[in-house]
């Protein structure tokens, strides 16, 4: 029985929900970062929207993350447990379609279970992120969906999955517009097999429709200017230039990095956080692993993806994860090939024994900022209930403290800049974190003006150099 389940696609379902259960364990609720709390900020409004028929109001990014979050939210509750269940969940799921693929693609898939408990499910980005309040492991699960169904229908042209890589590719789309990206090259093979058997061409118009059903929640929310994203800095400051650069500066302030993002770009492949054994598989690929139609797709989509993220002015490992299982699909038959070694074969099973200390290890060094993040926001949460329903000023943690229900008028000082303020209101601020990340921007152009222009006392002191100040009067 049990030898069964582990060689079942059950055992990556059964080893994300243990996965789960150890991290709300440990204390991590998945609100890590400012993405999360919008997520959790939206699904709450669109929960508002189902209730009492408020306009839940704009929203700037895909819908699709927050939205079934609401919908599952709207029958169970506890919002904040789905998005994560569901960041979690998607990664069971995509390792069951990683699995799928391999037998689409390759004759042997010996040892499959295993690569992929090593290397998907045990790598550190994947614990990381999909633990995480965060839409990128569900378009990471519609992405490879999409893959899986565009595979078999350009291979066995089987017409209902012609409609599942279409509403995959839509949903993937609708959870990060840069999906778009790392499908374009299926979408051009898809449509190039469709128009080779034109009988198939009368399914157009209902995929066309339905695809226009699934994108309906995009065209209500931003009715005003449905096409707004293609304003993103992503985009608009996108530059084959930036290949070659470490440093930046946009809208997350001064960014400098040891490496250009023609390095970074590579971090999927060759960078513990993502495939500690990435390096040694590169050395075992053969010409042959790609002369396959299919694994040529994978292929193309593969770097057109890692150049479109290396032209953005920006480096967040985050971003390399929608590739990240086309890249364990592509480096498979290399991981056969070593293990075809006869020194290796014999202990294959110690090695595993290794492989799943270090990943375990890794994990540990990855969650260790999260679970100290969360750590951090409790403790301002104690520091700032005893003063809510007063104006405060504060960057960065105002979002965690709004997000975990702590009731001020709240004055980002990212978002604007203030000239005018009133005695008694509060400030929460680093005084000496955000000068170099952050200078000649808003939050540093605020704080100095508090400074040169308020006399202000201290009422609270935060964790990790934290701040609380009162307003007394003007200088």
């Amino acid at each position: 029985m049990i030898k069964k389940i582990l060689y079942s696609d059950s055992i990556f379902i059964i080893l994300s929900i243990l996965l789960f259960i150890i991290i709300r364990a440990i204390g991590f609720d998945g609100l890590y970062g400012q993405d999360a709390y919008e997520y959790l900020r939206y699904t709450r409004a669109l929960l508002t929207f189902y209730h009492e028929g408020i306009h839940p109001g704009d929203y700037f990014w895909p819908l699709y993350y927050p939205l079934i979050g609401s919908l599952i939210s709207f029958i169970t509750g506890h919002e904040i447990l789905i998005l994560q269940l569901l960041s979690i969940s998607s990664i069971g799921i995509t390792a069951v379609y990683i699995k799928k693929i391999f037998a689409l693609l390759y004759k042997k898939e010996h040892y499959s279970y295993i690569y992929i408990i090593l290397f998907f499910i045990l790598s550190p980005s994947i614990t990381k992120i999909g633990t995480s309040i965060m839409s990128d492991l569900l378009a990471t699960c519609f992405i490879t969906l999409s893959f899986y169904h565009g595979i078999f229908y350009i291979k066995n042209i089987g017409v209902k999955h012609l409609y599942f890589t279409s509403f995959f590719a839509v949903a993937a789309l609708m959870t990060r517009y840069v999906s778009g990206v790392v499908l374009f090259p299926l979408f051009l093979t898809v449509l190039y097999t469709l128009f080779r058997h034109r009988s198939h061409l009368v399914h157009l118009i209902p995929i066309i429709l339905f695809s226009l059903l699934l994108i309906s929640p995009h065209l209500w929310i931003r009715s005003t200017d449905p096409l707004s994203f293609l304003g993103h800095d992503g985009i608009t400051k996108s530059n084959i230039k930036n290949l070659f650069s470490s440093s930046f500066i946009n809208n997350d302030g001064i960014q400098t990095n040891k490496f250009p993002n023609l390095i970074y770009i590579t971090f999927n492949i060759i960078h513990p956080i993502y495939l500690f054994f990435g390096s040694v598989l590169l050395l075992f690929i053969r010409k042959k692993d790609f002369k396959n139609n299919f694994s040529l797709i994978i292929i193309i989509s593969i770097i057109t993806y890692a150049v479109f993220i290396g032209c953005i002015s920006a480096q967040n490992k985050r971003f390399l994860l929608l590739s990240f299982p086309l890249i364990l699909v592509a480096l498979y038959p290399a991981f056969l090939r070593i293990l075809s070694i006869s020194i290796i074969t014999r202990y294959r099973y110690l090695l595993f024994t290794g492989f799943i200390i270090i990943q375990l290890g890794l994990n540990y060094i990855s969650l260790k900022p999260l679970l100290h993040r969360v750590t951090f926001e409790k403790e301002m949460v104690v520091l700032m209930s005893p003063y809510q329903n007063n104006t405060l000023y504060s960057f960065d943690i105002d979002i965690a403290l709004q997000g975990r229900g702590l009731q001020f008028d709240y004055q980002n000082m990212y978002t604007d800049t203030y000239t005018h303020f009133n005695t008694g209101d509060l400030i929460l601020f680093h005084p000496t974190k955000f000068k170099q990340q952050w200078r000649n921007k808003n939050p540093m152009i605020n704080w100095n003006y508090i400074q040169d222009h308020l006399e202000f006392k201290t009422i609270g002191d935060g964790p990790e150099g934290w701040k609380l100040y009162q307003i007394v009067s003007q200088k």
